[in-house]
């Protein structure tokens, strides 16, 4: 089973799952909901609209190109899409937005999003909407688009580039041209924001699983409007990408401010016959899987489940399309079987390299973190480690942790003849939960329609200003000032690669006592010689303390 069959297949299995989520009592005020934690549960007092994109996905599955008789019968598969689609109406504002993260949030990711989700079951299912389902959706997506025209989110390039799609879908569907023109406005403003190194900014860096986002519904709206003006710098985009995509056919999060490893399929087949890069990978993904990692970013929960469940389907819907059309074939004959050398970007703060048998990635944005697949040019893995750094703690009577983790772009990193080194200082994980008073203020402030943008505004300052994306991500911020220091060094070898840690401690920090240090670590197929530790002072207490590790296949 080949990955594009793999997550297509991980979709049919949990469409009677995804049924089941929805309230499908006709006579409840929540009947349509996807939301269960509204609906059923009772422990929030609004829907994310964001779950309500399960039923645009399961009326997908009902395509003539998806469907087969493992599934739920097309007749229970389009009652629970008909059904989503009437609480999808019911909880639109009257200004044609939603909420997904808190009540009267008036969000541009769920108002985009829930249009793109809907919008395509309604082009690609053509006249097997009914007539009333075809009107309501069309009404949705009219007042949605008009609240998007007016907006836009400059701290996410994705979010602009969805909006971009979202809108295109509303001209294909309406036939008006003034949201053909907004599309192609929103379009020029993305693609004018990429940087000289191919990535686009999210909230105060970059994102390798945002980028895969961005190419997803950048190429989507290439297929809507042919717009040509995409493709250059998708192509541009995907050769940055194409660096630090690994042999088993994942993505690093901790490269990125938002933590995302999701590796976009649909943006790598519709990219395929115009880049080399998105050819290569486009072919291994249609002859091997990346199996459950490949899904796990994106499709493994309930609430990722609902919002992205209809990537899978509408990729193979296109893929077919392309492959009827000969483009699938132009792609597999645009070779580039072999992977890049890969290199150091600087403004990223990612560096990767790559040698026979042998890829290597270091992630100084990421604390440091480095990673290593032998015997595996994205075509299996025999080897693989992982080093993410050092835990220290606990600290005296708190009971802290100190750490090496967290996304900061800045911090100091040189290339090397035979590699790259990067500082990375200790600092306390710091995990974003905001308080009651302040869930309390943002409740208040949004009841008033006006005070929501401004409520929003303030959250995106804040996130911009603690470089994370707060209420997206679980993820460590990686701020004040730290009480140790970690000088990395990775070295490339033609057998493998070296690993050279100095861990120094602060002016003002008494000593480092070894007991409390731990590094954080997993090897499968590899060994790993520690070839050098020593200390700058006798016992426990260390002013500095050397590592030195040598990685190779076992």
């Amino acid at each position: 089973m080949n990955d594009f069959e793999y997550q297509l297949n991980y979709i049919k299995e949990n469409s009677r799952r995804l049924i089941s989520m929805q309230d499908r009592n006709i006579v409840s005020p929540a009947y349509g909901c996807f939301h269960y934690a509204y609906w059923r549960d009772k422990v929030t007092d609004f829907a994310d609209a964001r779950y309500q994109e399960a039923g645009a996905a399961l009326g997908l599955l009902t395509h003539p190109a998806i469907y087969d008789s493992s599934m739920p019968s097309k007749k229970d598969l389009y009652a629970s899409f008909s059904a989503a689609v009437v609480f999808w109406a019911k909880i639109q504002h009257g200004d044609g937005s939603f909420d997904e993260w808190y009540k009267n949030e008036r969000g541009f990711a769920a108002t985009e999003f829930s249009l793109i989700a809907f919008g395509l079951a309604l082009y690609l299912l053509g006249d097997s909407v009914e007539d009333a389902d075809r009107s309501r959706i069309s009404a949705v997506i009219v007042k949605a688009a008009d609240w998007l025209v007016k907006r836009n989110d400059d701290v996410k390039s994705n979010h602009e580039a969805a909006a971009a799609a979202a809108l295109a879908l509303a001209y294909r569907i309406t036939g008006n041209e003034y949201y053909g023109r907004a599309a192609r406005e929103k379009c020029a403003k993305v693609l004018g924001s990429q940087t000289d190194e191919g990535w686009f900014n999210e909230v105060a860096g970059m994102d390798l699983g945002y980028c895969s986002v961005l190419l997803d519904y950048m190429m989507l709206y290439h297929v809507l409007m042919s717009d040509d003006s995409v493709i250059q710098p998708m192509r541009k985009l995907y050769s940055f990408l194409y660096n630090f995509i690994h042999p088993d056919l994942t993505v690093s999060a901790e490269a990125g401010i938002c933590f995302n490893n999701y590796l976009a399929r649909l943006g790598t087949v519709l990219l395929s016959e115009h880049s080399p890069e998105a050819a290569a990978i486009a072919r291994f993904f249609d002859g091997r899987s990346a199996g459950f990692e490949g899904i796990a970013p994106y499709l493994s929960d309930d609430l990722r489940l609902c919002r992205w469940g209809y990537l899978p389907i509408v990729t193979k819907i296109l893929k077919k399309r392309m492959v009827e059309e000969s483009l699938f074939a132009k792609a597999y004959s645009n070779k580039k079987d072999d992977k890049t050398p890969g290199g150091f970007f600087k403004k990223a703060a990612v560096f990767s390299r790559s040698s026979p048998g042998i890829y290597v990635e270091f992630i100084p944005a990421g604390g440091g973190a480095i990673k290593g697949y032998f015997n595996g040019e994205l075509s299996g893995v025999t080897g693989r480690y992982e080093d993410s750094g050092y835990v220290y703690g606990p600290i005296g009577s708190s009971g802290k942790y100190i750490f090496t983790g967290g996304y900061k772009a800045d911090r100091k990193s040189e290339l090397a003849e035979d590699g790259m080194s990067a500082e990375v200082e200790f600092v306390p994980a710091r995990f974003f939960f905001p308080p009651y008073i302040a869930r309390l203020a943002l409740r208040i402030a949004c009841s008033i329609p006006m005070f929501s943008f401004y409520a929003r505004k303030l959250i995106d300052m804040y996130r911009k200003m603690k470089g994370t994306a707060i209420n997206q991500s679980a993820a460590p911020v990686a701020d004040g000032k730290g009480a140790i220091l970690l000088r990395r060094c990775l070295q490339t070898e033609e057998w493998g690669f070296r690993i050279t840690d100095e861990i120094i401690a602060g002016d003002g920090f008494g000593g480092i006592d070894r007991a409390l240090l731990r590094p954080i670590s997993y090897s499968n197929g590899v060994k790993v010689d520690n070839v050098e530790s020593s200390s700058g002072t006798a016992g426990n207490f260390s002013r500095k303390i050397c590592f030195i590790k040598e990685v190779r296949l076992a």
